[in-house]
């Protein structure tokens, strides 16, 4: 039984991602911490559901080009090496011309990476509301087909107790009019 929560800890009660999925929703939050993170490695996305705040736990797969640092570096030669033995003016020169070329390198990388994470964002966001936008309608659907099928239903019911209301009244008219007959003979 667990101190904290009440929940019985049994063995071998289902699979690892199914306990760690009743993890998310327990009062210590390092437990909560550890669970994620588990979850995020194991890449499980049955612990996703839309809506309940927990889409963190999406991971999707990076393409090497934007987790890895390329070297462009062809030279044997250790860069700076050279510039050691060269006069200082030809040194800085080539030294700001290197430091120009890694920040044109870094900008277009990080341009890269934004637009790929940019992109990767907008289609997740997408993905999950056209996700939501389908559950809505579907609800909406039944909720319609319902509400048709419960006014169809009243109607049929409302048609009989109409027509034994009519049949009553006219059975009273008919007692109304003997009556009527009735009351004409004493009248006479």
């Amino acid at each position: 039984m667990c101190s904290w929560c009440g929940a019985k800890l049994e063995a071998d009660t289902g699979s690892l991602i199914a306990k760690l999925i009743q993890a998310l929703s327990h009062p210590e939050p390092m437990t909560v911490e550890r669970a994620t993170c588990i979850l995020v490695e194991l890449k499980a996305s049955e612990a996703v559901v839309p809506g309940k705040g927990n889409e963190k736990l999406i991971t999707s797969h990076q393409p090497y080009w934007v987790t890895e640092n390329w070297s462009t570096a062809m030279s044997p030669v250790p860069r700076g090496l050279l510039e050691r033995l060269l006069p200082r003016d030809i040194a800085i020169r080539r030294i700001k011309r290197w430091l120009q070329q890694d920040i044109e390198s870094i900008v277009l990388r990080n341009i890269g990476n934004l637009q790929y994470e940019t992109r990767q964002n907008i289609e997740d966001t997408l993905g999950r509301f056209s996700f939501a936008l389908d559950q809505e309608l579907e609800n909406v659907a039944e909720a319609t087909l319902g509400a048709i099928q419960e006014a169809h239903i009243q109607r049929t019911e409302k048609a009989d107790s109409v027509g034994q209301e009519l049949k009553r009244l006219a059975d009273f008219e008919s007692k109304m009019q003997e009556l009527h007959e009735k009351l004409a003979k004493f009248a006479v």
